[in-house]
Formats: C-alpha cells, sequence, structure tokens
C-alpha cells in the first residue's frame, strides 16, 4: 500500500490536469456561443467560416495593401475637394444672359426680331475676411487628413509585423515542445520497461504522462496565438 500511493497521487493529479483542460473547454464554447451572438446582432447570421491556417496573401510591402491606408486616403481625396473648392472661391465668377425678343407687325409699324446679350463678372473684393478663412481651414483639413494617412500606413504596418512576428514565434514553440513531447516518450518507453523487468516503480512513468499533457495543453495554447495572429493579418490586408 505504501508503493503504491505516489502513483496513486500521479494519477489522481493527471485526473485533475484532465478537468482542467475539460474546463477550459467548455469556457471555449462559452465564449464561441458569444461571439455567435455579437455576429448575429451585427450582420444578421453566422457566416461559415473556418480557421485560418495561412495568410491569404503575403504584403507586398505597399502601404496601400491596406484596409484603413484606403480609408485614410479617400478621407484625403475628400479633403483636397474642400481646399479646391476653396481655391475657387478666390476667382472671379462670370455670367453671360441672351435674351432673343420678337415683335409682332402692327398698323403704323413693321415686325422685327432682336438678341440682346449681357456679360456679368463678381469679383471677390472681400476675400481676405471671407474666403481666406475658408482656405486655411480646408488646408488645416488637409493637412491633418495626411497626417492620419500617414499615421494610418504606420499602424497598419506595425500591427502586420507584430502579428507575423508572432505567428512565427508560435511556429517555433510548438516544434519545440513536440520536441520536447517525443524526448519525454522515449524516455517513458524506456521506464515501463524498466518497471515491467522489476527493476524500478511506475511514478516516472506517470509524471511522464502528466509532463506530455500539460506539454500538449501549451501547443494548443500556441496553435491557438497562431491561428488568431493569421487571422489578423489577412484582416488587415486587401485581399485581390
Amino acid at each position: 500500500m505504501q508503493g503504491g500511493r505516489p502513483s496513486v497521487f500521479r494519477l489522481a493529479e493527471i485526473e485533475a490536469e484532465r478537468a482542467e483542460v475539460a474546463r477550459d473547454l467548455i469556457d471555449l464554447d462559452a465564449q464561441q456561443a458569444q461571439i455567435d451572438v455579437r455576429l448575429i446582432y451585427l450582420v444578421g447570421l453566422i457566416p461559415a467560416t473556418t480557421l485560418p491556417t495561412k495568410i491569404t496573401e503575403p504584403w507586398s510591402g505597399d502601404h496601400m495593401n491596406f484596409h484603413a491606408s484606403r480609408v485614410a486616403d479617400a478621407a484625403v481625396e475628400v479633403v483636397d475637394s474642400g481646399v479646391d473648392e476653396a481655391k475657387a472661391a478666390w476667382k472671379p465668377e462670370w455670367g453671360a444672359q441672351l435674351i432673343y425678343q420678337q415683335r409682332e407687325a402692327g398698323r403704323n409699324f413693321a415686325g422685327d426680331d432682336w438678341v440682346s446679350m449681357m456679360v456679368t463678372v463678381t469679383v471677390p473684393f472681400w476675400a481676405k475676411k471671407k474666403q481666406a478663412p475658408g482656405l486655411r481651414a480646408a488646408e488645416a483639413s488637409q493637412a491633418a487628413a495626411q497626417a492620419m494617412l500617414e499615421d494610418a500606413k504606420r499602424q497598419a504596418a506595425a500591427q502586420y509585423t507584430y502579428s507575423k512576428a508572432v505567428h512565427a514565434a508560435t511556429i517555433q514553440a510548438n516544434l519545440v515542445l513536440q520536441q520536447k513531447i517525443d524526448a519525454i516518450s522515449d524516455e517513458i518507453s524506456a521506464q515501463r520497461a524498466n518497471y515491467e523487468s522489476g527493476a524500478g516503480d511506475y511514478t516516472p512513468v506517470i509524471d511522464g504522462e502528466i509532463a506530455i499533457l500539460k506539454l500538449r495543453a501549451e501547443i494548443a495554447t500556441e496553435q491557438a496565438r497562431g491561428q488568431v495572429a493569421v487571422a489578423q493579418m489577412n484582416a488587415l490586408l486587401v485581399m485581390p
């Protein structure tokens, strides 16, 4: 009985690890349900999508391939038109008017037709007080929009670079963790053979199984991080 107690304790630890994994799975199911409810609220349905396993389209290095950059660039175009409109207010406004008239013949006069034309020009004499403030405001908006565009480019590039680094790190981490699992599995086989020969106890085998459970949990965590990173990279880019 005394020799069996350590093994019993280790078995209990394995069951505790399995219970922890089961609880994590329940939490993940709850999170998925919350996400589904949110999607229904936003778009009216749950899109039938699969988890991303790879980057759909690697970034070419062009900052305008990011959604955020294109949105900011569209804002620049809008304020550019406002500057053009403000500058146009400084220019004179020309106008022309043509009038065609016809007089019917009467008892003592003959009928005839004629055309009269009038040209008008409006000069903005009060430009400094009226047009200048509008132009300054439009140019300030233009500068702000351009700054926002450059900031959007930098932020998108930084986010992409970070997510790419996380994705690469998860791949390397999973390789290392799998190597550890393989090494422990070999050790378990050796310890089990030693136990079956009567030269040792079963505790090292159980300890190895516990270590493998923990490593597999870490692999699952790293895989989830990698999938999130891939999804973030794909979301940043404008797909063809």
